[in-house]
């Protein structure tokens, strides 16, 4: 399937004149009667040189040959020649002058706006009405509002920016910009509405009183206001840049979001002034975004910032100038699949999250890269609705309440900045009698360090001793293992970690440890089924209803790529697991599932003479990858008659963090589903029902075992001690076959044991 990705989302783009002049160079535009936005798919440079023969108006960030779709704006007298050409095209906007009279006429017509009323939101504001609420905000909750000038523009007008928090000192910072590109002005509208909920609810909301209180919650509107007040204000309004005059050159403006130090001059940014991407003479060469890094710096409590964009619903993160990680151990994707979740939970608009250069496209000298980069503050851009830079104000509010609990989330996020992250997830069970490894990464994100040597495991066993402390080891790199204490059988460990700042701060996890803690429970595991599919024990493929026509599932050593694993699960290293995906040498999308769903058949399992049979299994599941990301589930159900009927044990997506790879542990009691039978056998369903989605799963280390604690004096196993377990225990008089007690002796003290024990087992 092809991976079609509407490059429009950085809202971003290398302009043309009108009718003539050097690429890049959109200060010409003039009205855009009967032009309309097309979205195109050139499959040669001829075609692309064709068009900027044409005059067209480049709205993307890039232009490319291939699958991924280009945006333009096309005059109506050229557009029979893209048929001509033979471009593959679709109108995405028939008048887009239409669009804009329309917005200028409304807005005009809106007349004086009162920065406190109740429709504050119902329609996009300029600039100084923007100023005019934050000024109304400082005057309206003194004790919470600050409002401050962080620098000046080219054309000197003020770089306003708010800080919101309650009572306090030493907190945490979060930082919320927008508008670095001029014509994106659904951006200031979603995080001043982020702003206004959490004033509004202030004292009302208990959790948004004690956010406020923990964090310090910065934003800043606009960061370019030459840019933002030239799009109202000229015959432009796909103005993007800062107005910066650059001498030599007809054309105005440098691109802010290229202007950032770090990766500045790379790919996905032009040395052309007349380029919409033109990232200026060096990096911070632009008094916007001087400002914004001298903010930074004199905030060294920022943890995390989002920077606003539109449009494409995009989640991203760095790198932006180059491909691979950002070395932050998976925590960017971590919190930003929380946050897609989130977002998707209040309309139902699924956002992509992915790193800039690896699920979009090259774009060096961006904020999130300089942020994460040399400031260490989790960064992201997100890309708001629209198909177009011009909407309609109908989508402000809808647009602004799914970002909202994103924004908290990440808002909460940093009000504690040490984190406690179990790669290996915490354990389910333990068997008995034995201690039990704990894996834990410990980082601290802002603020000051973790002092050496504070790091620890608190652990009891039951509820009724006090906490014992463990010291945890460093295995470096943040990463620590904890031995949980060896338990008999039937009892429970109740544990929590803890470490301290060297500026004397205590964090735990759970948050309000030791009032809650971690539970696990000690049993007599017996391992009944271990398959870590190197060979073939049974499996089957293929329901009567399957209409997959790629990606059945397989098992195979898999072909790593963006939705599939490189490995499979198992540890030590082993080589095989079930995936869907066919052949050694892929990339992305090129056996991922299609056209429907396939299905995966353990083989029959016997559980009919177990007693509480655990079936657990590490699973693989990324459906986030594609045009049409996070529309479909990964399925997984049981039977106890050999599949005439079916029960769900879970179902994975269509988002989250277990929907986006990554190999994730499932265990559950099969009691709690089904009859214990000799006719037991789950299945594993994937599918893609949704075009230009790319889902990949994969099945590995798939175990049953049996737990439960062996009842003393029950030699025979019947469940109760009664007399053939006496006359069992007098046979064994003498030797260790009857022996309660531990002495290898069976004599009286067992034979003792043996009658308090007497009756039914527990």
């Amino acid at each position: 399937m092809y991976r079609w990705i509407s490059l429009i989302v950085l809202a971003v783009a290398a302009a043309l004149v009108i009718g003539a002049g050097p690429a890049g160079n959109n200060q010409g535009v003039g009205r855009l009667d009967d032009h309309k936005l097309v979205r195109a798919y050139p499959q040669s440079t001829d075609q692309i040189k064709r068009l900027h023969e044409l005059g067209v108006l480049l709205l993307s960030d890039r232009e490319g040959i291939g699958a991924a779709p280009v945006d333009y704006i096309v005059p109506p007298e050229v557009m029979a020649a893209l048929d001509d050409m033979g471009l593959r095209y679709e109108i995405i906007k028939e008048d887009v002058q239409k669009d804009i009279d329309a917005e200028r006429a409304r807005l005009a017509a809106a007349g004086p706006v009162d920065p406190r009323g109740r429709g504050w939101f119902d329609d996009f504001k300029s600039l100084d009405q923007i100023i005019d609420k934050l000024e109304a905000w400082a005057a309206d909750y003194p004790d919470l509002v600050e409002v401050f000038d962080i620098g000046d523009s080219i054309e000197n007008r003020d770089i306003w920016a708010l800080r919101l928090t309650g009572p306090g000192e030493d907190k945490p910072g979060v930082l919320f910009n927008a508008t670095q590109h001029a014509r994106e002005w659904i951006a200031p509208m979603v995080a001043m509405y982020t702003i206004d909920h959490l004033l509004t609810q202030y004292g009302v909301d208990p959790d948004i009183t004690a956010l406020v209180d923990d964090v310090e919650i910065f934003l800043i509107p606009v960061v370019n206001p030459d840019g933002y007040a030239y799009s109202w204000t000229s015959g432009n309004r796909y103005w993007r840049k800062n107005r910066r005059d650059n001498e030599g050159s007809p054309c105005y403006g440098v691109d802010p979001n290229r202007n950032w130090e770090v990766g500045w001059g790379g790919g996905g940014s032009s040395g052309d002034p007349c380029s919409e991407t033109y990232r200026g003479t060096s990096g911070f060469s632009e008094p916007c975004t001087q400002a914004m890094e001298a903010f930074y710096i004199a905030h060294p409590n920022l943890v995390a910032s989002i920077d606003f964009h539109s449009h494409g619903e995009y989640i991203l993160y760095p790198w932006a100038y180059q491909s691979g990680p950002c070395g932050d151990d998976g925590m960017h994707h971590i919190v930003g699949s929380e946050m897609q979740s989130l977002i998707a939970a209040v309309h139902g608009w699924n956002y992509t999250l992915g790193s800039i250069y690896d699920d979009l496209y090259p774009a060096s000298g961006g904020s999130v890269d300089w942020s994460w980069g040399e400031q260490g503050v989790l960064s992201y851009t997100i890309e708001l609705r629209g198909p177009d830079f011009v909407i309609p104000p109908s989508e402000i509010l809808p647009n602004s309440e799914e970002i909202l609990p994103a924004a908290l989330y990440l808002a909460e996020w940093c009000s504690s900045p040490m984190k406690f992250i179990f790669p290996d997830g915490l354990p389910q069970i333990v068997q008995a009698n034995e201690e039990t490894p704990v894996s834990v990464n410990i980082t601290v994100w802002g603020g000051a360090p973790i002092e050496p040597g504070t790091e620890k495991l608190f652990a009891r066993i039951g509820s009724d001793d006090p906490f014992t402390a463990y010291d945890l080891t460093d295995l470096g790199d943040g990463s620590y293992e904890g031995m949980l204490p060896a338990a008999t059988c039937g009892w429970q460990i109740q544990y929590y970690f803890q470490a301290e700042t060297t500026n004397d701060l205590t964090f735990t996890s759970p948050d309000d440890a030791p009032a809650s803690y971690y539970a696990v429970d000690a049993w007599e595991i017996e391992i009944t089924l271990a398959d870590d599919m190197e060979d073939d024990l049974g499996w089957t493929v293929g329901d009567v209803d399957d209409d997959a026509t790629t990606g059945i599932w397989n098992r195979m050593d898999p072909e790593g790529t963006p939705a599939q694993p490189e490995d499979d699960h198992t540890l030590p290293p082993g080589v095989k697991c079930w995936v869907t995906d066919g052949e050694a040498g892929n990339s992305i999308g090129d056996y991922d599932i299609d056209g429907g769903k396939t299905t995966l058949f353990t083989p029959i399992l016997d559980l009919s003479e177990t007693g509480e049979p655990i079936i657990s299994y590490w699973r693989w599941y990324s459906n986030d990858e594609g045009a049409d990301p996070n529309n479909d589930i990964f399925v997984i159900d049981i039977s106890d008659n050999d599949g005439a009927d079916w029960v769900n044990v879970e179902t994975v997506g269509p988002a989250g963090p277990e929907a986006s790879g990554g190999w994730f542990y499932h265990e559950f009691s099969v009691a709690d589903f089904i009859e214990l039978t000799a006719d037991v056998k789950m299945r594993f369903i994937a599918s893609d029902e949704s075009s230009g989605s790319i889902v990949e799963a994969a099945i590995d280390d798939f175990t049953v075992m049996e737990i439960g604690c062996p009842c003393p004096g029950d030699f025979d196993g019947d469940g109760d001690v009664d007399t053939a377990d006496l006359l069992f225990l007098l046979g064994a008089w003498g030797t260790p076959d009857g022996d309660m007690d531990g002495d290898d002796d069976t004599d009286t003290a067992d034979l003792l044991a043996l009658l308090a024990a007497w009756g039914e087992c527990p």
